[in-house]
């Protein structure tokens, strides 16, 4: 691994992690420091950024070029992209080794093929790009048929994940921008009816019949490929987090992954470099005409740095023989 290519794939990702860290200390310097001296440090943090994204975009041009003709070489790029390959909805019913259990009608009736056909190639979407898969990559076909849903039946086993759509929920709505899939929330089955979820309160138990005689509420039912053994612990593990307290700190941390995670093949765009010139412009803009407003241009640096940040790193990319890349790559994917 040659320097550029350990600075952009251990650096750059830690730097990442430490970002909103960072930010929030310099809020706080706000109160202490110079409104001056702060236009100044935030003019050079942003003059870094704008340095990194102009060297990364002209290192993912020249990868672009180099796989545009190759679908092989296309598809290898796109399946050792994405940073964090679990921590989204989408690669999560993707990766997971989850399958529609069987007896659940779901309204698409291709769904269980198409499920099982996806997971052979769960970044196909990212190869056809095309309006349809992008929108059926969405999972919303994995929704239940509610009406020809028996509860009381022996359909569901204790550690089903429940997948949870709320027509006229509008943090619901909010979740679903961010993550691109249909699904916003999600909880497992625990016996007797009832699902164990976690909600603003806490870790809870709901009963699943409100859900389903709820005609604004879309469900799926996905199941965990697991032996006896993993599933007496998984289900252990559930029923002991009832009654903790909601993770909020998890949950903006996966929300911080989600939005500064890498998508299909993670090479930046023309329109991805203007969007980014375009945030950071404002960020210059309150340096030199607004210094007594340091806190203003902290804040656009911020907005900023969640979109620089999606589409910077990509560890193909920076390496300076990409023909040896290529040529010699692990049969396991390389994070």
């Amino acid at each position: 691994m040659d320097l550029v290519d350990w600075l952009f794939n251990k650096v750059i990702r830690l730097y990442v992690k430490l970002f909103l860290i960072l930010a929030i200390f310099a809020f706080i310097l706000t109160i202490f420091i110079e409104d001056q001296i702060m236009s100044y440090v935030i003019f050079i943090w942003s003059s870094i950024h704008l340095l990194i994204l102009l060297l990364a975009f002209y290192f993912h041009v020249r990868l672009k070029f180099f796989i545009k003709d190759d679908l092989n070489k296309l598809v290898l790029v796109i399946s050792n992209n994405t940073i964090n390959k679990k921590d989204d909805p989408i690669s999560i019913i993707s990766l997971y080794p989850l399958y529609i259990p069987e007896g659940i009608k779901t309204v698409d009736s291709n769904a269980r093929v198409v499920l099982a056909k996806l997971k052979e190639f769960p970044f196909v979407h990212c190869v056809a790009r095309t309006i349809y898969n992008f929108s059926y990559y969405r999972y919303d076909w994995l929704k239940i048929d509610k009406l020809e849903f028996d509860e009381s039946s022996n359909l569901l086993m204790i550690g089903d994940f429940v997948l949870y759509h709320n027509k006229r929920s509008a943090i619901g709505w909010c979740i679903r921008l961010l993550t691109r899939c249909h699904w916003e929330h999600s909880a497992i089955y625990s016996g007797n009816g009832r699902v164990v979820e976690a909600v603003p309160v806490g870790v809870i138990e709901s009963v699943l019949g409100e859900w389903l005689s709820n005609k604004n509420i879309d469900i799926a039912i996905l199941r965990l490929e697991m032996n006896e053994k993993q599933q007496y612990k998984f289900i252990e593990f559930i029923k002991s987090q009832v009654g903790k307290k909601y993770n909020y700190i998890g949950l903006f941390s996966k929300f911080w992954v989600i939005i500064t995670g890498k998508s299909c093949d993670g090479l930046m765009t023309p329109l991805t470099l203007f969007t980014n010139l375009l945030l950071l412009s404002f960020v210059f803009f309150y340096c030199f005409n607004a210094p007594e407003l340091p806190r203003i241009g902290l804040l656009f640096l911020v907005f900023s740095s969640a979109y620089m940040f999606d589409c910077v790193y990509h560890w193909f990319a920076y390496s300076s023989n990409l023909n040896l890349i290529f040529e010699n790559i692990n049969e396991k994917p390389r994070n």
